[in-house]
């Protein structure tokens, strides 16, 4: 007795074909791997951005009085750019600069890196801690 095996092979390969799709679909080869932010501004204080240390800083020489809910405008090469798990949207999201913040841009094969944005000086609030004085949080008060 002969027994075709015809059927069962191109049922077997189809398979093999579509589980093979959908591991080649969420390994995304060839993704891109750029995250980089290019430009970043607070109002018209131009963020100074060191790509080798991953840090941006942020010189006001006028204002604000307060650091917190500050819009910063940015440009990145990556898929999305996030501040503690919230995705930032450049010129809507605020922030608080109060302390540094961290921008992690995260590129499209999923690999992330981190930026340091620092703000410095322009308050014309007075400083109340050494720590304020000498980071230039501040520009009179606690320091004079």
């Amino acid at each position: 007795m002969k027994k075709d095996f015809a059927a069962g092979v191109i049922y077997a390969a189809v398979i093999a074909i579509l589980v093979m799709s959908s591991v080649l679909a969420c390994s995304q080869p060839g993704a891109s791997d750029a995250k980089v932010i290019t430009a970043f501004s607070i109002g018209a204080a131009v963020g100074a951005i060191n790509q080798a240390s991953h840090t941006i800083n942020v010189a006001f020489t006028t204002g604000p009085s307060s650091f917190t809910g500050l819009i910063a405008t940015f440009t990145a090469t990556g898929q999305k750019v996030t501040v503690n798990g919230v995705v930032q949207t450049s010129g809507t999201t605020a922030n608080d600069f109060t302390n540094p913040v961290s921008y992690v841009v995260t590129a499209a094969d999923g690999s992330t890196v981190s930026y340091a944005v620092t703000t410095l000086g322009g308050t014309t609030a007075p400083c109340t801690s050494d720590a304020q004085c000498t980071s230039g949080a501040c520009t009179s008060g606690h320091c004079n």
